[in-house]
């Protein structure tokens, strides 16, 4: 092997590396920073609501914004979880897409006073084009959710 093939090869590790390096910033860049779960507790007379994104690096370099009942309230990042404090009765939870800014999957959930509930937001960008990423939101019970919600951190 000549001096200029291994110059080559070793030229090509660190583009590799750097191009990983650049990859992985972008990823967590815009993962949720802030305090790491801990319960909370409904306001009187009111549900809780924790909106939750497991770690994942598909859609992970974007905080995803949501819409509670037509009014934007909360960007989750990845990683992450919002508390959302709901008045009784129907609260129905949309995200738009921040490139189209279209509403994608929604979910409608009955908020009885005292209640907790977590709702689990997912993507898949492998399964659709840049205009038809599939959004899933699902109200999931409250030991999955806790479960999964444990440590993932607050979205700020």
């Amino acid at each position: 092997m000549s001096y200029s093939d291994k110059s080559q090869i070793r030229c090509r590790c660190w583009s590799h590396l750097l191009l990983m390096a650049v990859m992985v910033c972008t990823v967590t860049a815009c993962a949720a920073t802030g305090r790491i779960y801990t319960p909370a507790t409904p306001l009187p007379g009111q549900g809780l609501i924790y909106v939750y994104r497991l770690s994942a690096i598909q859609g992970g370099g974007g905080n995803w914004p949501f819409v509670a009942n037509g009014v934007q309230e909360l960007k989750v990042g990845n990683a992450g979880y919002y508390v959302y404090h709901a008045k009784p009765g129907n609260v129905t939870f949309s995200s738009i897409k921040p490139v189209f800014g279209s509403p994608t999957d929604f979910i409608t959930i009955y908020v009885e006073p005292g209640e907790v509930y977590f709702v689990r937001f997912t993507m898949n960008v492998f399964t659709g084009s840049l205009s038809k990423v599939p959004f899933f939101m699902e109200l999931v019970d409250r030991s999955i959710g806790e479960a999964e919600i444990r440590n993932l951190r607050m979205t700020e």
